[in-house]
């Protein structure tokens, strides 16, 4: 499973490559990454 959610962090939603540097915008986009995997994931279930 975390193998699979790396993978849709990164070639999905392209986590590495995003340039954000200040620590709370970090936080907040890895948030609603969070969120909008864990919708996806409801819808199929």
């Amino acid at each position: 499973m975390e193998n699979r959610l790396h993978w849709v962090r990164n070639v999905i939603l392209r986590e590495d490559e995003c340039r954000v540097r200040h620590p709370v915008v970090a936080q907040t986009l890895a948030r609603l990454r969070n969120a909008a995997i864990n919708q996806v994931l409801a819808r199929i279930k």
